[in-house]
């Protein structure tokens, strides 16, 4: 019986995870400069509900070498890595992050990033904030858990309940 159980919950969640939408809303999209000598970008606004978490996608578009410090609403959230103009450890040979944080209240935000490289050319930097979005995999997991406690409570309850014949 319980093996039925979590068979068939294990068929539910697959074919949720299948036809489940994996797209997320997109708060912004687009390149940003940050200016020589001070290494700022400018302070860039987008709006999206408080509360709400999101990925911020962090892409160096064009000198190898540059890797920014992200800040959102002022708080620090992280930094890209390194990458060397040669050899680059990760294969694309800019660098690029993403970060997850947690808006603040009020639908109006922003965010700016620091160039930690300081040559004396503009950097350029490609941005994307989006809601996090759960991906297939992670739903049918939690799915199945969910299948898998109610089976484990079935259970316990039918054993725990005497068998009544009635004559």
């Amino acid at each position: 019986m319980m093996k039925q159980i979590l068979a068939s919950g294990a068929a539910m969640a697959a074919a949720l995870a299948l036809t489940a939408p994996a797209n997320a809303t997109i708060y912004f999209s687009g390149g940003v400069t940050a200016q020589s000598p001070s290494g700022l970008t400018p302070v860039t606004d987008f709006t999206a509900p408080g509360g709400t978490k999101v990925d911020v996608l962090v892409q160096d578009c064009c000198v190898v070498g540059d890797y920014y410090a992200t800040y959102v609403d002022g708080g620090y959230i992280g930094t890209t890595p390194y990458e060397p103009p040669f050899g680059s450890s990760s294969g694309f040979p800019n660098s690029q992050a993403t970060f997850v944080t947690t808006l603040g209240a009020g639908s109006s935000h922003n965010f700016q990033l620091a160039d930690q490289w300081f040559g004396d050319l503009p950097a350029g930097a490609f941005v994307e904030i989006s809601s996090a979005v759960p991906e297939p995999a992670a739903w049918s997991m939690m799915l199945i858990g969910v299948f898998g406690i109610g089976a484990a409570l079935r259970t316990r309850r039918s054993r725990l309940t005497p068998d009544v014949q009635l004559t």
